[in-house]
């Protein structure tokens, strides 16, 4: 029987009988001699199978049960982390600053193996306002610290990366991997959870390749946007605002002069009550004109790095950081423009060398700036776990969870210790 003169009835004929066939033949056999006779139908008569076109037509092929076992009641590991957090926003944080950072650059990695440890961690940091949840800087660790906080990916609505360093951005391709993982699991109103990117332009370049290569940052998850110096930008939220500085940071020796993409923050948090104002000057040397930026802060991040002698007293500024003398310039220098200077002065980014020199450098400059009648600041070393009230300017005691704006930082015990601060009750 040729094809043209009855070959597409008899296979109608045959696909009948198949379909009815009420012998005790396995469902497997029985799948297989389907499987076949539709294969047969698609190849000579172009009958289309529906089940196959919806993706629903299965396999022959049957894993052994040794297999099977494992994977039938399995849910993906993604599913897993969705599950447990549940797009429960973490209420907890809500107008709060988390410090997720303390030393810089390598120096946690290297005492980890010096101290046969994973305890020393860098990060970033993250705060949530209104709900809104954002990242800055996500350094080394910066996922483990997120999470060990009990915080998701899925609070994250906005990350700013003010340059390259890979103390400032390492976390972006993990965070990046893990977002897109868990995204899917996250719809609200028939939408997936998207993050906005705020980078400098060396790291927009990087997430552009990526994207541009599918590696990462894909378009449906993440939107890019390049942060340009002096430049103000509304996050997708009300009453929350970025403003950009230039940093002095990245020397560009063919050009001598620094490099000029990379970029301190400050964030304007407005609310019925008012508004504060944080600042994160990023890695820049001082000058001058960052006391202009600074100076409506109530509370200012400054990155110290490491001090150096001729740097500690006061007679020659670092080329790339901050250190003692910037640290300290900084508030002078906005007293004297502005009379003014914030009320919390939060050094991070230590480089500590040696010993845990922290609580000894916050405690010699809030003595060197007292010495200029900047009375009433409290400068603190950022340790991660460190949590500051935005809408009240309070932080968090170390002991019993209160917050103060009555502080007293309590001196660490050695090198494997953090700096705690502590409220006038638990102190006493």
């Amino acid at each position: 029987m040729s094809l043209d003169d009855g070959g597409r009835s008899y296979w109608d004929q045959k696909l009948k009988e198949l379909q009815n066939e009420k012998c005790c033949i396995c469902s497997n056999c029985r799948s297989c001699k389907m499987y076949f006779w539709k294969e047969l139908g698609e190849l000579f008569f172009e009958v289309q199978d529906d089940q196959k076109q919806q993706k629903q037509y299965l396999p022959v092929r049957q894993l052994p049960e040794e297999i099977l076992k494992h994977l039938e009641p399995s849910v993906g590991m993604s599913e897993l982390y969705y599950s447990r957090i549940k797009w429960k926003r973490n209420s907890t944080f809500y107008n709060k600053f988390v410090m997720l950072k303390g030393m810089s650059s390598s120096t946690p990695p290297m005492l980890n193996n010096i101290f046969d440890t994973e305890e020393f961690v860098g990060g970033g940091f993250y705060f949530n306002w209104q709900g809104y949840g954002v990242v800055i800087d996500p350094g080394y660790y910066f996922i483990k610290n997120l999470h060990r906080m009990g915080l998701s990916v899925l609070d994250i609505d906005a990350v700013v990366i003010t340059h390259e360093h890979i103390d400032h951005n390492n976390d972006m391709r993990l965070l990046d991997d893990l977002h897109y993982s868990v995204a899917r699991y996250s719809k609200q109103n028939g939408k997936a959870h998207v993050i906005d990117w705020y980078m400098d332009k060396v790291s927009y370049d990087i997430a552009l390749t990526w994207r541009r290569n599918g590696a990462g940052l894909n378009a449906k998850a993440n939107n890019l946007h390049c942060l340009a110096s002096d430049v103000e930008y509304e996050f997708k939220v009300d009453e929350l605002f970025l403003e950009t500085c230039p940093t002095k940071h990245i020397w560009n020796p063919s050009a001598g002069r620094y490099r000029d993409h990379t970029v301190g923050t400050k964030f304007r948090c407005r609310s019925g009550a008012g508004e504060t104002v944080i600042v994160y000057t990023s890695d820049t040397r001082y000058y001058p004109e960052l006391a202009d930026f600074v100076r409506d802060a109530d509370a200012v991040i400054a990155n110290i790095s490491g001090i150096y002698e001729e740097d500690y007293k006061l007679v020659k500024e670092k080329n790339t950081h901050l250190g003692y003398y910037g640290c300290f310039n900084l508030m002078k220098e906005c007293f004297e423009r502005h009379q003014r200077y914030p009320s919390f002065y939060f050094l991070s980014e230590f480089w500590n060398g040696k010993s845990d020199i922290r609580y000894d450098v916050a405690k010699c400059l809030r003595k060197d700036l007292n010495a200029q009648k900047i009375t009433q600041i409290r400068v603190i070393p950022a340790e991660v776990g460190m949590i500051f009230d935005i809408e009240h300017c309070k932080i968090q005691c170390s002991r019993c969870g209160a917050f103060t704006d009555r502080v007293i930082v309590k001196k660490p015990g050695g090198m494997k210790e953090k700096v705690e601060v502590l409220c006038p009750e638990c102190c006493f």
